[in-house]
């Protein structure tokens, strides 16, 4: 089993479906003109929100390229169905994984690397 799809496995583990109710979505830039590096995190909040310490389902990509965000007509974004797919095959230059809101096509994007933990 390669690291890639351990973390795959992970972040399925963890059912991201049961946390689709955007709290934070976070952009950093880092680096120089030349060789800049774009983070994302995302937290987002269980779908029943009637809990007020609501666990939280937090998500940190790095080395993101092909950054797509389109707000939705209506004023709540969420992530039904955020999808993480491996995307090694393709040989595109240091990115590994391709991301995709499958459901509202809010946001999408690929990036080098990430993280998910459940808080």
């Amino acid at each position: 089993m390669t690291k890639n799809d351990t973390k795959l496995q992970h972040y399925h583990s963890l059912r991201q479906k049961e946390f689709n109710f955007l709290s934070k979505l976070e952009i950093e830039q880092t680096g120089s003109m030349h060789a800049q590096s774009l983070q994302i995190v995302i937290e987002l909040l269980p779908s029943n929100l009637s809990e007020s310490n609501a666990e939280k389902l937090v998500l940190s990509f790095k080395g993101v390229r092909k950054l797509r965000i389109i707000q939705a007509d209506w004023s709540v974004v969420q992530f039904p169905l955020l999808e993480v797919r491996d995307i090694r095959q393709r040989q595109l230059e240091s990115l590994s994984y391709e991301v995709v809101d499958n459901e509202h096509n809010v946001l999408s994007f690929m990036c080098r690397d990430f993280d998910a933990v459940r808080r």
